[in-house]
């Protein structure tokens, strides 16, 4: 029996996101949405505890007045459950990519 992916709702790279946070390994596609801070941060410290050797990366998302879209910008990474901030990450790519590549783990969050 197989299990149904589920993805973020997200249908264009223009439409505002309804998470604040998005949290995902560096080299995974999957990823777990969230509204508050604190919960965004204790995810990225315990999967980069867990997962031995990877990357946690947490990012939020960033509008670009010119194109018009929302970009995700990774401003904390965590490795062995050290935390680092980038206060000047640059944006990476459209959130619609991130949420339409992998699979949302954790759909049952409450989101903004």
């Amino acid at each position: 029996m197989s299990k149904d992916i589920i993805k973020y709702p997200m249908k264009s790279k223009t439409e505002n996101p309804r998470f604040n946070y998005l949290v995902r390994l560096n080299d995974s596609l999957d990823y777990y949405l969230y509204y508050e801070f604190d919960g965004a941060l204790n995810k990225v410290k315990t999967m980069s505890l867990t997962e031995r050797g990877h990357i946690a990366c947490l990012y939020e998302p960033y509008f670009n007045t010119i194109t018009r879209e929302w970009h995700g910008q990774k401003t904390f990474t965590a490795y062995a459950g050290v935390v680092k901030y980038d206060k000047h990450a640059r944006a990476d790519l459209h959130l619609a990519f991130y949420v339409n590549a992998g699979e949302w783990l954790n759909p049952d969050i409450k989101l903004g």
